[in-house]
């Protein structure tokens, strides 16, 4: 029960990352590239590298006309204390 609580209390760092819009139904792939506000620009498998843990993966609308244009959405996380106060990552 103490290390659930210790994991619930823990800080993380979590961002939203978008792929490509497209027209067509999304199918990300280990090739596509995510933008992310501080992780930058990288493939899930990069990111998982980098120390990021991919929670959810979920197509989203973003409107557009005559055609909807839809992307994947990303939300990843990882452990605070791998990201100093300043936001930047130690590696």
């Amino acid at each position: 029960m103490a290390g659930l609580l210790l994991m619930l209390s823990a800080p993380l760092a979590a961002e939203v990352c978008y792929g490509p819009a497209v027209a067509t139904s999304v199918n990300a792939t280990g090739d596509t590239l995510f933008t992310c506000p501080t992780a930058g620009t990288q493939t899930i498998n990069a990111l998982a590298q980098a120390g990021w843990r991919i929670v959810k993966m979920s197509p989203v609308s973003l409107g557009g006309s005559p055609t909807p244009l839809t992307a994947a959405q990303l939300v990843i996380q990882r452990p605070a204390d791998r990201v100093f106060r300043n936001g930047f990552d130690p590696g």
